[in-house]
This record gives C-alpha cells, sequence and structure tokens, in this order.
C-alpha cells in the first residue's frame, strides 16, 4: 500500500519537474587566458585553446603546446520557490577544467586534442523547516580531435570531432501520507557524433578575422527515478544548440596593445519546444518539460597590453547578451528573460616555456518580475555569479 501512496503523490507533484529548462546557457570561456578578454577567442586563441574557440587558430601555436586550466563558477538564483514573492536563493560553486594539447606534425598542419566541459545549468534550493531539497542540474562533458591546415601564410581553415557525455537530474521533495519522500531523477547518455568547424584569415598582418561553428549535441539518456522504494527505470532526451560565432582582432603599438571584438547566435530556437521523459512499465505517466526557448545573441568586447611586452599582459573585457529562456517560462533553474553584462579582468605571464593567465569575472545580477506560465510561481527570477579561471600553457 505505501509504494501504492508514493506513486499517486510522485505522479501529482511531478508537474514541479517540468519547470526545469534542461539546456545549458552559454559559457563566458573555458580557459583562463581568453577569460579576461571577455572570451574573445574566435580571432585570438592560441595552440589547443582553439579548441574551444576556433580550431583554425591551433595553427598559432609554434611548436605546440599542453594546457591545463580551471574555471571556478560561483552562482546565485533566486525564484519564488516559497509561492508567491516568497523568494529562496540557490547559492553553488562548481569547478570545471580544460585539458588540451597541441602539436604540429607539419610546415602546414597541426593536430589538437582537448577534454573540457560542453556546458551546464542547474540550481539548488534548501526548503526551510527540513521539508527538503530542490535541486536541478544539466552537465556536459566532451572529448574532442582536431586539426588546422594552413592553406596561404594568412589563410587557416579548422575542423573537429567531438564526443559527448550529457547527465541530468532532478531532486525534489514529495509529500506523501507516509510522510515527504525525496523524489530523485537522474539520467546519462553519449552523443557521439558532433563536429566544429574554423577558419582564420588576416587580411593585413595586425589583423585577424575568425569565423567558427559548432554544431548541435544531442543525446537520448536513460536512467531512474527513486522515490522511497519505488524505482522506475526513465529516459528522456537532451540537447545543446548549434552557434556561429565571428571575431575580430586589431593589433596596435608596435603589437603591445591588441583589441577584440566578436558576435555570436546559438540557436536554442531551432532545438525541439518540449522534451518528454518517460518511465518503464508505465508505473508513472509520461512526464513532458516545456522548453520553448528562443536563439540568443552574444556581444563581446576586450583589450591586452603588454604591459611589459612579451613578459606581463593585463587584460580587460565586457560581455553582453540574451538568455535563452522566453519571457513567462521562467522557473528556479533557469536564468531570467533579460539581457546580461558581465565586466571582466585578467593578466598573464610568460616565464619562458610556461604561461599564466588568470581571469575573473562578474555577471551583474539580473532579473524580472514575472508569473512563470511554466509553474505558476509568480515573483523576481533573478541571477548572478563571479567567476574566476586560473591556467597554465607549456610551450614546445
Amino acid at each position: 500500500m505505501k509504494r501504492s501512496w508514493i506513486r499517486s503523490a510522485v505522479a501529482a507533484s511531478i508537474v514541479l519537474c517540468s519547470a526545469t529548462a534542461f539546456a545549458s546557457s552559454e559559457g563566458l570561456s573555458f580557459d583562463a587566458e581568453s577569460f579576461g578578454i571577455a572570451g574573445t577567442g574566435t580571432a585570438t586563441a592560441q595552440g589547443a585553446h582553439a579548441m574551444v574557440h576556433n580550431p583554425a587558430l591551433l595553427n598559432a601555436s609554434e611548436n605546440g603546446d599542453v594546457v591545463l586550466d580551471g574555471i571556478l563558477v560561483n552562482q546565485t538564483l533566486s525564484a519564488p520557490i516559497l509561492g508567491p514573492n516568497g523568494q529562496l536563493d540557490s547559492k553553488g560553486s562548481l569547478i570545471a577544467g580544460f585539458v588540451g594539447a597541441s602539436v604540429r606534425v607539419m610546415p602546414r598542419l597541426v593536430l589538437g586534442i582537448s577534454v573540457s566541459p560542453g556546458g551546464g545549468s542547474g540550481g539548488d534550493y534548501t526548503l526551510p523547516g527540513g521539508a527538503g531539497e530542490l535541486s536541478a542540474q544539466l552537465f556536459s562533458l566532451e572529448a574532442a580531435l582536431g586539426a588546422s591546415f594552413k592553406v596561404t601564410e594568412d589563410l587557416w581553415v579548422g575542423a573537429e570531432y567531438r564526443f559527448s557525455y550529457l547527465s541530468e537530474g532532478l531532486n525534489q521533495p514529495t509529500p506523501t501520507p507516509a510522510g515527504v519522500v525525496q523524489t530523485k531523477l537522474s539520467a546519462s547518455g553519449v552523443a557521439p557524433f558532433a563536429g566544429s568547424l574554423g577558419l582564420f584569415w588576416r587580411p593585413a598582418h595586425s589583423t585577424g578575422i575568425g569565423l567558427y561553428y559548432r554544431s548541435r549535441v544531442s543525446a537520448d539518456v536513460s536512467g531512474t527515478l527513486d522515490a522511497g522504494p519505488l524505482s522506475v527505470g526513465a529516459h528522456s532526451h537532451v540537447a545543446t544548440p548549434d552557434k556561429l560565432a565571428l571575431g575580430i582582432s586589431q593589433e596596435l603599438l608596435d603589437a603591445r596593445l591588441r583589441l577584440t571584438v566578436q558576435g555570436a547566435i546559438a540557436f536554442y530556437g531551432a532545438l525541439d519546444g518540449s522534451t518528454t521523459t518517460t518511465f518503464d512499465g508505465g508505473v508513472l505517466p509520461p512526464l513532458t518539460q516545456t522548453l520553448d526557448q528562443r536563439n540568443i545573441w552574444e556581444a563581446k568586447a576586450g583589450g591586452e597590453y603588454w604591459a611589459v611586452k612579451g613578459v606581463f599582459v593585463i587584460r580587460a573585457g565586457i560581455f553582453v547578451g540574451d538568455e535563452q529562456t522566453r519571457a513567462g517560462y521562467e522557473n528556479p533553474f533557469s536564468p531570467p528573460a533579460t539581457p546580461f553584462v558581465a565586466p571582466t579582468l585578467g593578466a598573464g605571464l610568460k616565464l619562458g616555456h610556461v604561461d599564466i593567465n588568470l581571469g575573473v569575472a562578474a555577471l551583474l545580477p539580473h532579473s524580472e518580475q514575472v508569473a512563470s506560465t511554466v509553474n505558476g510561481f509568480p515573483g523576481e527570477y533573478k541571477a548572478s555569479s563571479i567567476d574566476g579561471a586560473l591556467g597554465v600553457r607549456y610551450r614546445f
């Protein structure tokens, strides 16, 4: 009988789970070098870092390199979890990293390899009075193989193969006649086929133009839903969008100063408007998650100045963009449907064959007061973060 109570309670309350928008917001950058210049790497990345910015720029490596970067994200979300205007904050930290290497195998050909996050989103709310935990997360990890060919001294092309692992999870308290049961839904899967293309052109010695296309990642995921003694198989689908970016860089003052701008579009609106999770044996009804996201734009600008040429560089930038959440579809785990601003600062030090880079970014608070059509919670949906990056490169 207890299992029947739990099954009925989970079926009745699982609507809350459908509030989760399972798609990853576009991050600033996964390497400390570009972090300081607002992630403007499409026309400026070097060596192995080109694997996440523009594979054509693998050819910017003289002989090759090995890089290791760590990213710390401190994010705060706020949503009316406790009813109309009953705000609750989700504060969490995420540590992610980038590992990569490049090697010149021919005068015109450079190969690269990397492992890095593909993106992520989510939040974790602790409910008052010991009522349990409400959380959700999506995370993807990518392994990539890339190549860059120098067509001429001023025109390079690149391509990349990407293999992705995706994981998603939901955790919510479910009241039952026997007491509160923590319902947990977890699933994972792989997307074995995705790719990226890049082009870099120098129309003048001090000017660079980069073009980058990243294909979507799409995967069927499987796992389990657990609620007390109830455990059933669960099956769903997750996807991240195609993206197109264009960057321009300009060197000045005998190459001591470099300015760069970049624009991009991520095609969230081209993804499916909803995702359905099914459960084995018909024990629970299918769960439909409404996404209905929109394409988003990004505008980035940055600059770096060699205070001591070839030794010490300082960086600054600004990242302005839109969120994929459509107005009225805000939920406790998605960013509000308003534009954001993120200033960045950074520095770099060259010590022989070793480069050390540091970057910091602040996603300024942005919010929207809305009566969500997804979960019925009217109130303020707010997001902000303070992030840092530290990286080390060894150049052959």
